[in-house]
């Protein structure tokens, strides 16, 4: 781990409150200029990636005026032990502790916005709208396959007429991942079937270079499929987060970080 010289105190994290060695998203700035930029913030450890961001934005808000929390992707690396190797991605719902945050851990701030074309930009570069994208070919969607099911339901699951998804967003986020949201204001009907992450409603099937998502009503099937991606992507690493009755999100891990997804599907 990069040591920036200054000394944080032991702890226990699921009951403490955590002190983060946070360094803002100062691009161009030479390692002298971020250790001395960079900030000892005291943060709940029930805090989410969502919140601690708002809480860079108020302690560096001299240097960032002009950012909002979704031009900011977070990182975090542990003192020792578990994730103290590298960088790890932080997930924006789950709780800092639940994601293996330490007392004294490096949060590392980047800016979510790249050099796209302008077309892209919209209101921000950190989110791509799928209504402001080519709709997705007829002939590159699929609407076969998908993860088994237990044989009790396999016939029921059959018999329900399939309903395509075209009303979802999603965001080349970061170094590492892409992300596809499925949201109750767009979907209503889809997170009242999806209900909760627990209750086997959402199946998922990601290959290298494909992924196809069923959620399962009582009367339809929903789903989610592209047969070719604009790259490819880590199958195992990939995942489906329900949060019950405001969206769905669908995790992708970029096989080659950095890679710049300009659009979600590969182009024929």
């Amino acid at each position: 781990m990069v040591a920036l010289g200054v000394e944080l105190p032991a702890g226990d994290s699921f009951v403490s409150d955590l002190k983060l060695l946070v360094v803002p998203p100062l691009d161009g700035k030479s390692f002298s200029e971020l250790k001395a930029a960079a900030k000892v913030l005291n943060v709940e450890p029930a805090c989410d990636a969502r919140r601690l961001k708002e809480l860079v934005l108020d302690a560096f808000r001299r240097q960032i005026k002009t950012l909002t929390p979704c031009d900011m992707t977070l990182y975090f690396q542990n003192r020792e032990g578990a994730h103290s190797q590298r960088l790890e991605l932080l997930e924006e719902e789950d709780a800092l502790r639940l994601q293996g945050v330490s007392q004294g851990a490096l949060v590392v701030c980047q800016l979510a916005t790249w050099d796209r074309p302008v077309s892209k930009l919209g209101e921000s570069a950190y989110y791509m709208w799928a209504e402001n994208q080519q709709a997705v070919p007829d002939e590159i969607r699929v609407q076969g396959g998908g993860a088994p099911v237990r044989i009790g339901e396999a016939a029921v699951a059959e018999q329900r007429p399939l309903r395509t998804l075209k009303n979802y967003s999603w965001n080349d986020e970061s170094r590492c991942t892409v992300k596809l949201y499925i949201s109750a204001e767009g979907e209503p009907e889809v997170l009242a079937a999806a209900r909760g992450s627990e209750d086997g409603r959402v199946q998922a099937d990601f290959k290298e270079q494909s992924l196809e998502v069923r959620i399962f009503g009582e009367n339809v099937t929903y789903i989610l499929a592209i047969s070719e991606l604009e790259h490819r992507v880590v199958p195992e690493e990939c995942k489906v987060k329900v949060v019950a009755g405001k969206r769905i999100a669908i995790t992708l891990r970029k096989e080659k970080e950095d890679s710049l997804w300009n659009t979600l599907y590969r182009l024929k």
